[in-house]
């Protein structure tokens, strides 16, 4: 029984050496795997990065490009431009000028108008002396509202007459 009993300690170790070797064996799996996926996940995000930053090479280069070109265009607009700059101004000065001679020009018909107006006036200007008796003469309107005047009346008016309101001096 002591043997009986000493094989199935011997057993019972052996079947635990061996439940501790397949844990052990299992969580070498584990490990492994686990190692894995986080090497996987570490080439994962290093290729994210990668592939992000040649991104951005990309995005520099594109952009240093683009500004190449922009200063080429503009080197090459610059001739062009220049003689734009050059045109416009000799039109501002042409149109001052013209601007100037318009106003030159009327000018110039403004006086011979007043030439023109001071011939007419004088041609036709009065050359009649000043006759204080006749200026100072009553005019015939006036003669006839007095003449009617000294006219007898139809009827008595009551009332005022012309003479006591000039009295008055309110």
């Amino acid at each position: 029984m002591a043997k009986k009993r000493m094989q199935d300690i011997e057993r019972e170790e052996e079947i635990r050496q061996f439940e501790m070797q397949q844990a052990e064996a299992q969580n070498e799996e584990k490990e492994a795997k686990r190692l894995q996926e986080l090497e996987a996940k570490r080439n994962a995000v290093a290729e994210f990065k990668m592939q992000k930053r040649q991104k951005q090479l990309e995005m520099i280069e594109a952009y240093e490009q683009a500004h190449r070109d922009e200063l080429t265009m503009l080197a090459e607009l610059k001739p062009h431009n220049v003689e734009r700059v050059k045109y416009r101004s000799n039109e501002r000065v042409k149109k001052l000028e013209q601007k100037r001679h318009e106003i030159e020009e009327r000018e110039l018909q403004r006086q011979e108008i007043e030439r023109k107006l001071e011939q007419l006036r004088l041609s036709v200007a009065i050359t009649a002396e000043t006759d204080w008796n006749r200026i100072l003469r009553p005019t015939k309107s006036f003669q006839a509202s007095k003449e009617t005047e000294k006219l007898p009346q139809l009827f008595t008016v009551p009332g005022f007459s012309v003479a006591s309101l000039m009295k008055d001096r309110r």
